[in-house]
């Protein structure tokens, strides 16, 4: 039975429902936390104990910060110059609860109306929050991100095409809870 719980419903955990349109900007987030290398490297002291359910994983990240409206501004125009799917799992900001959540009438019944991380590589553009690659940032901290990947070289290989949208992009290596969440 709890094998059968910690199955995604979908094909990335939940159903998906149409993105959100806004309006492109090109102008960079003034509000966004300047991650610089020498965090990131920070962040390869991020290893969780062998007997954890984590993955190390490389994030490509476009842009960070803590208004929704210019990055999902930026996805889109991300979208546009790089031909990358948006996939939002299911999920919108809702400007009630300032966060990016799940349907409240979603099937899963846990995360109905919460925020459900995406915790599997793959090549896509999508707003997350920032906590779940790094413990060393606001639960408030948003990232643009335009993929997971399983090993650096893949997240290097993939970086040229988003820096040349968004010269500040950058590859940080996460350490992502891939455990049951229910």
């Amino acid at each position: 039975m709890l094998a059968y719980a910690c199955q995604p419903s979908g094909a990335n955990g939940h159903a998906a429902t149409q993105d959100t349109v806004a309006t492109v900007s090109t102008t960079p987030d003034s509000s966004a936390p300047q991650l610089t290398a020498a965090r990131d490297t920070s962040l390869a002291d991020t290893v969780a104990a062998e007997d954890q359910p984590y993955a190390d994983y490389y994030i490509v990240v476009a842009d960070t910060g803590f208004s929704y409206q210019p990055l999902q501004a930026k996805l889109l125009q991300l979208k546009a110059a790089t031909h990358l799917e948006v996939d939002s799992m299911g999920r919108y900001y809702n400007p009630q609860k300032k966060r990016i959540v799940l349907p409240d009438d979603d099937e899963d019944e846990i995360y109905a109306g919460e925020y459900y991380p995406r915790r599997e590589p793959g090549e896509y553009l999508s707003l997350e929050y920032l906590y779940v690659y790094s413990r060393n940032t606001e639960d408030s901290t948003l990232a643009l991100i335009s993929g997971i990947y399983a090993d650096e070289a893949s997240a290097n290989a993939a970086l040229p095409a988003i820096k040349a949208q968004v010269p500040g992009a950058f590859v940080m290596k996460g350490s992502v809870y891939i455990g049951c969440m229910h």
